[in-house]
């Protein structure tokens, strides 16, 4: 499967939400902070979820890839399976029923941005006539959320959590460190993420011209967007996992069943690649620490 295969397609939305509804079975999610911190990093991704109609094919990859292990709570059939590492809850997956062979969907990651106030927002993407997949609502343990599409029809979700944010912590690897937001018209989706979380920017040119901007709160840096580099590819977030040597987890994720979408060798640097998990959902594996020439870069910002 190519880059532009697995990342051109949407996900039939609705079954996703149906579930989040809790209207067929209750749905069970751990709280985003295993103890409560009370402390609220509006702009930071604090989560993410895994929406996928394969859960035992993506637990065995994510498990023989970087070492997660999986708690459903004892049920096989359970809609929501949370995601652990060194005994921390990190993400979740969500079971998407297919519900025949002509359902249209593309697996995929769904980050969740902290905000206070969820309604808020909401309003505000309503005025921008986003498409919206699921008003406000709230969820035991995880507490108020939102889904909709930004303005460049990328999967995006909001939540103020009922235990407050995790704390900004040093990377580790084989767990989350970045997110990565891919779109077709960069100005508009910069200037909607800004409106909406009041991000600060810092631009930056890239070898192939293509501007990269960061988007930060105060003193952190919390995600990137760039303009799609490939034809006929949907606007998208890709979270990214902190790895120690890209190589070595590269020769592990075909036998996984995985797949991988760009190899190193084909990225600036040689030090990430794009990957695609058994059930299509694409993820971005990076080297730790950053290189030298790409943390100079950075700090001529500062």
């Amino acid at each position: 499967m190519n880059i532009i295969t697995s990342l051109k397609l949407l996900t039939t939305i609705s079954i996703i939400f149906v579930l989040l509804g809790c209207e067929q079975k209750q749905l069970i999610v751990p709280p985003i902070t295993k103890t409560p911190t009370n402390n609220k990093l509006t702009g930071k991704i604090v989560w993410h979820d895994l929406l996928t109609d394969d859960v035992n094919s993506v637990k065995s990859f994510y498990g023989g890839l970087f070492g997660w292990k999986f708690d459903n709570g004892g049920d096989p059939e359970a809609i929501y399976t949370t995601i652990l590492f060194n005994g921390n809850a990190i993400g979740g997956i969500i079971h998407l029923e297919k519900k025949d062979d002509e359902t249209n969907y593309a697996s995929q990651w769904m980050e969740y941005i902290s905000v206070e106030d969820v309604d808020g927002v909401f309003q505000e993407v309503i005025k921008q006539n986003c498409k919206v997949f699921r008003e406000p609502f709230d969820i035991m343990n995880r507490g108020r959320i939102a889904i909709f599409a930004d303005t460049r029809g990328a999967l995006i979700a909001v939540v103020n959590s009922s235990t407050g944010d995790p704390e900004d912590v040093e990377v580790e690897y084989n767990n989350w460190f970045w997110d990565e937001l891919w779109t077709d018209d960069l100005n508009n989706s910069v200037a909607f993420y800004k409106s909406l979380f009041n991000y600060t920017l810092e631009e930056y040119k890239t070898r192939s011209d293509n501007d990269y901007v960061i988007l930060r709160t105060k003193e952190k840096r919390r995600a990137g967007v760039l303009k799609i580099p490939f034809d006929d590819v949907k606007p998208n977030w890709l979270p990214f996992v902190a790895v120690k040597d890209v190589k070595d987890v590269e020769n592990k994720v075909k036998e996984l069943g995985g797949d991988i979408l760009v190899a190193s060798e084909g990225i600036i640097g040689n030090e990430a690649a794009i990957i695609t998990d058994p059930s299509g959902a694409v993820f971005t594996i990076h080297n730790w620490p950053l290189s030298k020439e790409i943390m100079d870069k950075l700090n001529e910002k500062n």
